[in-house]
């Protein structure tokens, strides 16, 4: 099965979600896959589809910032200096109709792994066990996503780097995944791969590019689905953005836990 990948440009919280979401209903109409690495045009904090919107009084850093709801699971986000990917793909393909793809996660997070170890970072999958810590359930986990660990979760240095979720909708998953490239002054606790980077040569770190990242996720999936990603310079072949924002710009769906 074929596909489509794109380094999109930097968009506001509520159009990068429901852009996903168009991404999600084309990958199950059209029964390809879709990948696509962008960053935000602000700051802005996205909470987990199960998260409660008051619980962001936790994390005093990040109460000025705009505020969006994804519709994948998992922790808050702060996306300031930071990468953000979202693939979508038929459930058929992934021989997965009903609970998590694991097929997806493994497939995006190995090859992350092996991404990062090019240039130059120690990283690699963490699992109940590692750093004498273990998964709590999601009620006892910390407010932002990289203060949590989940089996497969990217680390370097003990410390989270990348991590993803998935939701299922009616004939694909959407998977976001979220790389903290360095560490913001709305989440100063987190550092990113910059901070982890110091000692490792100039020529491995010009390695550490967005198209470079999205490359390597692409020909991973090109690999898990048998088949090519065409590599597009914009979403217009696919959708024409401006998308409608929808239930993502509405806030019943802000506040709806």
């Amino acid at each position: 099965m074929d596909g489509f990948s794109l380094v999109d440009v930097p968009r506001g919280g509520t159009q990068n979600m429901a852009i996903d979401q168009a991404l999600l209903e084309l990958s199950a109409r059209k029964q390809c896959v879709v990948l696509r690495v962008y960053q935000w045009s602000e700051p802005t904090l996205s909470l987990g589809y199960f998260q409660r919107l008051s619980d962001r009084d936790s994390q005093a850093e990040s109460a000025d910032l705009p505020v969006v709801r994804r519709a994948t699971g998992g922790g808050a986000i702060v996306h300031h200096h930071e990468w953000t990917y979202a693939v979508a793909a038929p459930n058929d393909l992934l021989n997965s109709s009903v609970g998590p793809a694991t097929s997806l996660y493994d497939c995006l997070h190995d090859a992350a792994v092996q991404w990062l170890n090019d240039c130059g970072l120690p990283a690699e999958k963490w699992s109940p066990g590692d750093d004498n810590e273990c998964a709590l359930p999601s009620s006892g986990q910390p407010f932002l996503c990289f203060q949590r660990r989940s089996c497969g979760d990217v680390v370097c240095h003990h410390q989270k780097i990348l991590g993803s979720a998935q939701r299922r909708g009616r004939g694909a998953v959407l998977q976001h995944g979220s790389l903290l490239v360095s560490r913001s002054h709305h989440a100063p606790q987190l550092p990113g791969v910059a901070e982890l980077m110091n000692g490792i040569d100039q020529e491995h770190q010009r390695e550490f590019t967005e198209r470079s990242f999205c490359s390597r996720l692409g020909n991973a999936l090109s690999a898990l689905v048998g088949g090519s990603l065409t590599e597009l310079e914009a979403l217009d072949p696919l959708i024409h953005a401006p998308v409608a924002e929808g239930k993502f710009a509405d806030s019943t769906w802000t506040k709806r836990h």
